[in-house]
This record gives structure tokens, C-alpha cells and sequence, in this order.
């Protein structure tokens, strides 16, 4: 990862409050991948919101769910944001799989998520 991509994305950060929800996303994408445990809680939970905004099709829901996955499990096993952030993450994209009538990969995620809440 380019280190002036992270300054970028860091300055940009410092002005998240004039931000729209895409352009925080994009924000936080780059830290978040560089810095997980720092930055891997706030892009999901701006995922999540990109995800539920009015306007978005069907299938341009499911991209920001996914990633909202892959990034919540790049953090530690031990932060203690882990295990609610991966949560969420995983119940925004749950519902995408059997919107689409792909079962068993709603039943994974599902599964996904009890294991857990049973650590």
C-alpha cells in the first residue's frame, strides 16, 4: 500500500464531517486495510450505511456487504470490537444471498455469525 495513499486518505478523514457517505467510505477503504484494528470498525459501519441509503439497486447492495465482511475479519480475535462488528457486518450481507435465492450461502454467513456469539 502507498504511504501517500494513506495521507490522503487520512487528511480526507479530518474532514469527515462535510463527507457523504460514499466519499467516507472511500476514506476509511484505505487505512482500513493498511490499519484493520484502527479503521476496520468505522469503513463497516460505513458500509452498512452505504448499503441501507435509499436509491442503492438490489445489486449494488450486495458489493458494499461483502466487503463490510472481509474487512470486520481482518481485525484481530481479539479486539474488542471484533466480535459486534463482525456481526453486524455479516447480518447486512446475510440478507443479500437469500435475496437472491442462494440459500446456502445465507445459511454460511448465518452459521458464521452463531459461531460467533458462541466464543
Amino acid at each position: 500500500m502507498n504511504q501517500d495513499e494513506v495521507l490522503r486518505a487520512r487528511v480526507l478523514l479530518l474532514a469527515s464531517w462535510r463527507l457523504s457517505v460514499p466519499e467516507r467510505v472511500e476514506a476509511y477503504r484505505v487505512p482500513a486495510w493498511v490499519g484493520p484494528d484502527a479503521y476496520a470498525p468505522k469503513l463497516t459501519e460505513w458500509l452498512v450505511s452505504a448499503f441501507h441509503q435509499t436509491g442503492v439497486t438490489p445489486e449494488r447492495r450486495e458489493e458494499p456487504a461483502r466487503e463490510a465482511v472481509e474487512v470486520a475479519r481482518l481485525m484481530r480475535r481479539d479486539h474488542p470490537r471484533r466480535t459486534e462488528t463482525l456481526r453486524r457486518a455479516l447480518a447486512g450481507h446475510q440478507r443479500e444471498p437469500f435475496a437472491r435465492g442462494r440459500r446456502a450461502e445465507g445459511l454460511a454467513l448465518g452459521e458464521e455469525s452463531a459461531a460467533l456469539e458462541r466464543e
